[in-house]
């Protein structure tokens, strides 16, 4: 229940985030549990790992939790950023699994977050900078990159050159997010002409597509995901 969620036992609340993250709209039931934004981090957490559906749901939460968290305090959103950043790192020793996709969650909610961390996303897709070499990872920062850049195109308009090598990925997921992505920052500034030729190219790609747009996952042609960015239809 709204207001109750404070001072609950770890365990209740990790059981709460589970039953609001299996119904269609868990995000806003995540919120409403009226548990602290800080407390409801480590349980998303849990499930953001886990993929598949109440993985993504657990990432929209995540991105909600975190932007609500900058508007409370930023320097506590801050702290959970540079967790996720931590989780990308190579020393971590873990996968990062999910964080790249929270990170961006987040930042598409608030857009301090985005100027301060934007660039960040953007060197995860920079062979020259923090280049994330498992491409599954890399897949989700390419996502990432797109979802922010729905909303603050401004702000992520450094990652074309790399969005652009990633159009020709041999993964139609990364593919779809890379050209979705692109369409959204040329909003801000047209692609260039072999851009625009392998966009349109890739608006004729039969392979199958399963992506999250931001309320489920769609299996789609990545010809289809190409051209409902074009007409603004895609998530």
């Amino acid at each position: 229940m709204t207001g109750e969620g404070g001072g609950l036992p770890g365990r209740i609340l990790k059981e709460q985030v589970r039953e609001a993250l299996s119904r269609g709209d868990g995000p806003a039931r995540v919120l409403a549990l009226g548990a602290p934004s800080r407390r409801l981090v480590n349980p998303l957490a849990g499930f953001v790992i886990r993929g598949g559906l109440v993985g993504w749901r657990a990432v929209e939460a995540m991105g909600a939790v975190v932007a609500r968290l900058a508007g409370e305090n930023m320097e506590s959103a801050r702290v959970v950023m540079r967790r996720f950043m931590w989780q990308l790192n190579d020393e971590s020793g873990g996968i990062g699994w999910g964080a790249a996709e929270s990170m961006a969650a987040g930042m598409a909610l608030h857009e301090g977050l985005a100027r301060e961390y934007g660039r960040i996303l953007v060197s995860y897709l920079n062979p020259d900078g923090n280049w994330l070499e498992l491409p599954a990872l890399r897949k989700g920062a390419v996502w990432g990159t797109g979802r922010t850049a729905a909303k603050f195109p401004r702000l992520m308009a450094a990652a074309a050159p790399f969005l652009s090598l990633e159009l020709a990925s041999p993964d139609p997921e990364t593919r779809a997010l890379a050209a979705v992505a692109l369409i959204r920052l040329a909003k801000n500034r047209e692609p260039g002409p072999e851009v625009l030729k392998t966009l349109a190219m890739l608006s004729a790609d039969p392979a199958q597509a399963l992506l999250w747009n931001g309320q489920d996952l769609v299996s789609r042609t990545v010809g289809e995901w190409v051209q409902g960015a074009f007409t603004d239809g895609a998530e």
